[in-house]
């Protein structure tokens, strides 16, 4: 399953934390290092398999956590209507 970013959705990443700007809601998110990796990695269209293996090999943590973690950050991030599913 791989994410597409949803139009409208702006970023910028600095110092190790990423900026998100949602300009359809006029809302705004703050992500810290572990969700600035994740956002780099859908805005390469990486699939949910390679998100969570990238999050494991970067911070040593288990598979079945870090899938649970990756699902939860991505399910906030629909309902959010920063990224949606793509066909």
């Amino acid at each position: 399953m791989t994410y597409k970013i949803i139009e409208g959705v702006l970023s910028v990443e600095q110092d190790g934390e990423t900026a998100i700007l949602d300009s359809n809601n006029e809302q705004y998110y703050s992500l810290d290092e572990v969700g600035t990796l994740i956002w780099a990695l859908l805005e390469q269209e990486a699939t949910f398999e390679e998100i969570v293996h990238t999050v494991m090999t970067e911070y040593e943590v288990e598979q079945a956590e870090c899938a649970e973690d990756m699902q939860q950050f991505i399910n906030e991030m629909i309902e959010n209507k920063l990224i949606e599913k793509q066909a």
